[in-house]
């Protein structure tokens, strides 16, 4: 069985926050079809897709440098969280987060 999205998005993850890549974990997102990770699946792939706009907006700066650690570190934590089966609440207190994180991009 092929590895699912957000497998992927773990992977791809510690590649960094340029252009390409974000498109890639965008794209893994939407792979996602286990249906208790589909939502998170869904709001990380909003996430990379705005955080792509971002740094194609500023084509002189391929990262976003300033958020990077922080989005990383949170987006890796909730990866963990999924991979370990918590519950849907601690889930989504990480999700509310990332969302509120966005906002403020």
């Amino acid at each position: 069985m092929p590895a699912g999205g957000l497998v992927k998005v773990k992977a791809l993850l510690t590649r960094g926050f340029y252009y390409d890549n974000l498109k890639s974990m965008e794209n893994a997102c939407s792979e996602e079809t286990d249906k208790d990770k589909i939502v998170s699946a869904y709001i990380l792939g909003n996430i990379f897709n705005d955080l792509s706009t971002v740094v194609e907006d500023s084509p002189y700066d391929k990262t976003i440098s300033g958020s990077e650690a922080k989005y990383k570190s949170t987006i890796a934590f909730l990866l963990e969280k999924i991979d370990s089966g918590s519950s849907a609440t601690e889930q989504f207190e990480i999700l509310t987060k990332l969302i509120q994180m966005n906002w403020n991009l």
